[in-house]
């Protein structure tokens, strides 16, 4: 039954997840854009402790969902940008292909399904986008642009995996009397549910009309302890967990022209980089419970300027390249962004 506590690995995906351009441009003043953000992601492997791609196929943990995510952003002012992102947001459908014998290290005599998923939500970010440098920032420049994002995550409540477990270990009884499975199982979760804050740091340079370059870091602190229940299964409820932070490098190359006056085209290639420490429970450091991941997120789009209301549509791929305790996971991503505006910027 140890085995059911390492599927918490299941459950960051958000960090593949991410969806928002990472760039260091603020909103035009009283305006606003909001998204809509379908995505499907899977994963057929993991990245073990030492960087190895494990197969998570026949049984072993493989995994399928398809999220919903949304955001508004709205231009306070020409340098300071606020800013609601819900993603990844709602699971709407989740697979996980486990079959008992493998969930509990070949305890159960048989290989037979059970029903899991990962019926759960992503946690809330709450920030602003306040430019120093750019165009129309304190400091002027139209070569750079620094801008810097103060923020909170809010959590959701997350599933309780002490209910969990108990309906998983009722299916295990019901195959060890020879019964089928019958529960529907959440095995893991989509985000870590704990309230934390930080700041987010963005720096473009602009080559010329056509090429830029972005960097762009997230750095998150996680205040409060978690309990064990919302941690992993097989963790009680009496337990502490203390996640520390998670830090995130991002690189990206921007491609831009313009077709006609009306349609404008954007091609971009970041590299990312994400890591968090080792958990601590009750204070003690969990061995090989930290996670790295490195991926390409190529993404084209068009915008359509001239609509009554401006639409821009993205389409971008998560392409995993290397990790450490965490899932390969793949994913692909349709933004929808819609462009409004209330009063005058004037």
């Amino acid at each position: 039954m140890k085995k059911i506590v390492s599927l918490v690995v299941l459950g960051i995906l958000c960090g593949t997840m991410a969806i928002f351009a990472e760039d260091a441009k603020a909103m035009p003043a009283r305006m606003g854009r909001f998204y809509l953000a379908p995505s499907f992601s899977f994963a057929n492997q993991t990245f073990d402790k030492d960087g190895e791609r494990q197969d998570t196929t026949d049984g072993k943990g493989a995994v399928k969902m398809f999220n919903l995510g949304f955001a508004l952003e709205y231009g306070i002012i020409s340098w300071i940008t606020g800013a609601i992102q819900w993603a990844p947001g709602w699971n709407v459908w989740s697979d996980l292909d486990f079959n008992l014998r493998q969930i509990t290290g070949g305890v159960a005599p048989s290989d037979k399904e059970i029903e899991a998923n990962l019926k759960d939500f992503g946690d809330i970010f709450l920030g602003a986008k306040i430019q120093i440098i750019g165009p129309a920032a304190p400091v002027q420049s139209e070569m750079f642009r620094l801008a810097f994002g103060p923020g909170v995550k809010i959590p959701l409540p997350g599933p309780d995996f002490e209910d969990e477990y108990a309906k998983l270990s009722k299916d295990i009884g019901s195959v060890m009397t020879g019964g089928d499975p019958s529960e529907t199982i959440t095995v893991s979760r989509l985000d870590k549910h704990v309230f934390s804050f930080g700041l987010r740091s963005y720096f473009d340079y602009i080559i010329n009309s056509h090429f830029s370059l972005n960097l762009y870091n997230e750095f998150l602190y996680y205040p409060i302890k978690a309990k064990g229940n919302k941690y992993a299964m097989g963790v009680p409820s009496s337990v502490d967990v203390a996640y520390g932070y998670d830090l995130t490098f991002e690189f990206e190359p921007h491609f831009d022209t313009v077709f006609g006056n009306a349609i404008l085209f954007h091609a971009g290639l970041p590299v990312t980089y994400k890591t968090s420490p080792d958990v601590k429970v009750n204070g003690t450091t969990r061995d090989d419970s930290g996670m790295q991941s490195l991926s390409l997120k190529p993404n084209v789009s068009v915008f359509f300027t001239q609509m009554p209301l401006p639409l821009q549509f993205q389409l971008g791929y998560t392409l995993p390249l290397w990790g450490v305790n965490t899932p390969a996971t793949n994913t692909i991503v349709l933004q929808i962004r819609a462009y409004f505006k209330i009063g005058s910027s004037s």
